[in-house]
């Protein structure tokens, strides 16, 4: 229940009013309001980015780091969500996270970078996503992945070095971002079932193609 005050108060005390004609007494501005003027028949509503949670006060507060009001009149701020930030006070609505970043927690400051291993391509992520097969990342905060070099496949999900890329077997060979020692192919010149068993064409035999196209005679 507000407090209630004599006459004479709302005259001196700022933080009070009285709305009616001959009124005994003045009552506290209620929570989310505020009067910073004495005889006021009305507080003012705090203003966007702003709250007051107590009855009777001068001034409302900003909102916090971490938090926002987007509406006149509140009495309390919310915090930013999932994929948002604030490193300000008094704002009335929180940043998106940067690409590269993520914010699974609500309320942060600040937006933490993906870790090696997985990137985020869009701003306002709540979590950052696993490099795919054939792909790695070994620096934290990127907005893609990068490929397993060509002569190299990779079966692993979010990996976060180069070391996870497999060589294809001798004298085969396999484009940038393979995924399957099935996509390394033997060599021109070489035949075989691909992938472990290259061997080099017999004399006078050629195969110009890779993968496995049977060597002509010549």
């Amino acid at each position: 229940m507000s407090q209630l005050r004599w006459p004479p108060a709302c005259l001196v005390v700022q933080e009070t009013y009285s709305s009616e004609m001959g009124a005994s007494l003045c009552l506290d501005c209620g929570a989310g309001t505020y009067s910073d003027t004495t005889g006021v028949i009305a507080c003012r509503l705090c203003g966007i980015g702003k709250y007051a949670s107590a009855l009777g006060v001068i001034v409302c507060p900003d909102c916090t780091s971490c938090k926002y009001s987007a509406t006149e009149g509140r009495s309390n701020c919310t915090y930013c969500g999932a994929g948002t930030y604030s490193d300000t006070t008094g704002v009335s609505a929180c940043l998106l996270c940067g690409i590269g970043k993520y914010a699974s927690a609500l309320g942060v400051i600040i937006c933490p970078d993906c870790t090696s291993g997985k990137y985020s391509a869009t701003e306002g992520r709540s979590n950052c996503t696993d490099c795919t097969a054939g792909k790695y990342t070994n620096d934290t905060g990127l907005r893609a992945c990068q490929l397993c070099p060509a002569g190299k496949y990779s079966t692993t999900l979010g990996a976060s070095s180069e070391t996870t890329c497999v060589p294809c077997a001798k004298d085969s060979n396999s484009t940038a971002g393979s995924v399957n020692i099935t996509e390394c192919l033997c060599n021109p010149g070489y035949s075989g079932n691909d992938c472990w068993s290259c061997k080099a064409c017999t004399v006078g035999a050629y195969k110009p193609g890779k993968g496995k196209i049977a060597s002509e005679r010549l």
